[in-house]
């Protein structure tokens, strides 16, 4: 059987990567009878080697399929050009089943006629945990009208019987959703990768021994909440502000570094400390190694977030929004905290919690990192 696996969208702001590398992995350490093609778009950010295995083959988009798609069209005209190019790669190498790493975006095209080869894909936005952003009647209407074209589009590409599942990442429970064996759960994979010798997370940021760290990772935008937690460690008492470090670590959107360091309160003493950089796989799991708790209080997030498995794989505790398919996690295996992303109050008594109490800074991420263990992504996944 051939299997074409494709994200031809991968960027390194977060772990689109990471699920194509493990799967390959994946791949080569078992024995399959099966053929595995990838198809990943052409960039200068990142590689994937040729593999030593027969049974995985590596495309790279051409310069000309790839510059067909960035040109300054809609959205819409975008994924059509790109589901062309996924169709033709699935006719010259006679493809039985597409796994598509992001389904979200050829929603339409899959159901505009039935194809001649199978289909599965990861929901990476799906719209049955969303909620209004407030509990005006604005708000609520506007939620309506996106939900409801969420709803509408995704039941269009169902129009396509050869849509065999739709992948919900880390939904164990699929609230809210039509009672459907197309709608499969997916866990988010914990990735466990080697940690640099001899770095100290402390030395290189001239981080005070003994303080508090706290940490943000990943692509840092508003929706990361960056302004609630320091408004919150602005409110702390100096004897135990003077005694925490927030780390920010990631790529920041333009000018929204400096946004942030002008919000911090000059009178207070904790120290902020921010990178606006990507960090290798290694460094990362250092960082987290390093670190002491694990902030993920984004705003208006209902999906999953690979830092929750990198927060499990050193055992340490997160805090995540009260909603979305995060809190169920981290409530389910007692990871860490939920609660409200904009409660500062809430948040300032939660890090006074952890800076008192260091003995709860350590969780066991055991049972998360079994159930979520790259094995089990990739078997699920591939299975057809």
């Amino acid at each position: 059987m051939n299997f074409l696996i494709t994200d031809l969208n991968i960027k390194l702001d977060g772990h689109k990567l990471g699920f194509i590398k493990n799967l390959i992995e994946y791949i080569e350490k078992n024995s399959f009878t099966d053929v595995y093609h990838f198809l990943v778009n052409n960039s200068e950010i990142f590689h994937i080697s040729k593999s030593n295995s027969e049974n995985v083959k590596i495309y790279t988009l051409s310069e000309k399929e790839q510059s067909s798609f960035e040109k300054d069209i809609r959205f819409l005209e975008k994924t059509q050009i790109q589901w062309n190019i996924i169709e033709k790669y699935t006719a010259k190498l006679a493809i039985n089943h597409l796994v598509l790493m992001e389904l979200d975006p050829y929603q339409v095209a899959i159901g505009k006629k039935k194809t001649n080869f199978s289909i599965a894909g990861i929901w990476f936005r799906p719209y049955h945990r969303m909620q209004p952003e407030n509990d005006s009647l604005l708000a609520k209407f506007q939620f309506w009208i996106y939900k409801n074209q969420k709803r509408i589009t995704l039941f269009f590409a169902l129009r396509n019987k050869n849509l065999l599942k739709v992948f919900v990442l880390n939904d164990e429970e699929l609230p809210g959703l039509p009672k459907n064996k197309r709608f499969v759960y997916l866990p988010d994979p914990c990735f466990q990768y080697p940690q640099l010798k001899d770095f100290d997370l402390r030395k290189k940021y001239d981080v005070p021994e003994g303080n508090l760290i706290l940490l943000q990772f990943g692509y840092i935008d508003e929706r990361k909440n960056s302004e609630n937690i320091l408004l919150a460690l602005n409110g702390l008492e100096p004897e135990i502000s003077k005694n925490i470090t927030l780390l920010i670590i990631g790529k920041f959107r333009e000018n929204y570094e400096q946004d942030l360091l002008n919000l911090k309160n000059l009178s207070s003493e904790y120290q902020l400390v921010t990178l606006d950089s990507f960090i290798s796989d290694s460094e990362m799991e250092s960082t987290f190694s390093q670190s002491d708790v694990i902030l993920r209080m984004n705003i208006n997030f209902y999906g999953s977030s690979g830092v929750v498995g990198n927060a499990a794989n050193h055992n340490k505790p997160c805090i995540v929004s009260s909603y979305g398919v995060m809190a169920d996690q981290v409530n389910k295996y007692q990871m860490g905290k939920i609660m409200d992303p904009t409660d500062i109050n809430e948040i300032r008594n939660t890090l006074i919690f952890y800076f008192k109490n260091p003995q709860n800074r350590i969780i066991d991420g055991f049972k998360y990192r079994e159930s979520h263990s790259a094995e089990a992504y990739a078997k699920t996944l591939l299975q057809v």
